[in-house]
């Protein structure tokens, strides 16, 4: 989703919801649940500075709490091995 692009049709536009789902195509509870997440943010305001990124946009509003990766969760195997136990 393009995040700027909403923010824009939301506050400077005023478009609702709706409208907005409608001009980008996306779902009007996802474009209700980034405008929610945004207004949260207390890293973020409208009007964005220049510098500030889509990317960045969404770093802030869906980052995930606590270690991004648990290396207890991810490990090594053999793709052959287990092919061939569930054959």
């Amino acid at each position: 989703m393009d995040y700027k692009r909403v923010l824009i049709l939301h506050y400077t536009n005023g478009m609702s919801s709706r409208e907005i789902a409608e001009a980008t195509g996306t779902g009007k509870t996802t474009i209700n649940e980034f405008l929610k997440r945004f207004r949260e943010c207390e890293e973020l305001s409208y009007p964005l500075p220049a510098e500030v990124t889509n990317e960045f946009i969404g770093d802030c509003l869906y980052k995930k709490a606590g270690n991004l990766v648990n290396s207890d969760l991810y490990r090594d195997f053999n793709a052959s091995q287990v092919s061939q136990e569930n054959a």
